[in-house]
């Protein structure tokens, strides 16, 4: 019986042995969420409001490394016979933590969270209340949403309700990926 549990014990012992050099395998190989986004990518923004559809823009999408390394370029270009414009942001480090600050220029930066393949920002404006994310979906294919509302109510127990006014949703699609020699 003791020699049963002994090899039990050394079978349970490899076996963990095993699944720690597979899991550090793959962590070692994993990339940051941003460089899994590398490429250009574009996609029809549908604009919902008091939850009808109320518009759409297309959006074409870049993603590449900085030259410094510090970050990531991430500009959308919004074309459409209402708007033409172009948001040239940029994802870097935050040197305080292991996440993103996204700098949008003009003093305003928001904290950009990153989960293994999709990354969150939540933030106040005014009275608004701000979510936005992105969800790489596969290789080709990623999620952007931004919904915001204001508060609706508070409950007895301090829980804040916020309400859905807008939505804005755009399915991307890879169309090149960028390659550095």
């Amino acid at each position: 019986m003791v020699r049963a549990m002994l090899s039990n014990l050394s079978f349970i012992k490899q076996s963990l042995c095993i699944c720690l050099i597979v899991t550090s395998t793959t962590l070692i190989g994993q990339k940051e969420f941003p460089d899994l986004c590398i490429g250009e990518w574009e996609g029809m923004m549908m604009l919902y409001n008091s939850g009808e559809l109320r518009d759409s823009v297309h959006v074409d999408f870049v993603v590449d490394q900085l030259a410094n390394a510090a970050g990531y370029t991430w500009r959308k270009s919004y074309t459409s016979p209402k708007y033409n414009t172009v948001k040239d942001y940029k994802l870097l480090h935050d040197t305080l933590s292991s996440q993103f600050l996204l700098d949008e220029g003009d003093g305003l930066v928001l904290k950009v969270y990153s989960y293994g393949t999709s990354a969150y920002s939540m933030y106040q404006l005014e009275d608004v209340m701000f979510e936005s994310s992105y969800q790489l979906v596969d290789d080709s294919t990623m999620i952007f949403e931004v919904a915001g509302g204001k508060v609706v109510d508070t409950t007895a127990n301090e829980i804040v309700n916020y309400s859905y006014d807008f939505v804005q949703r755009v399915v991307f699609k890879r169309t090149n990926s960028i390659v550095k020699p």
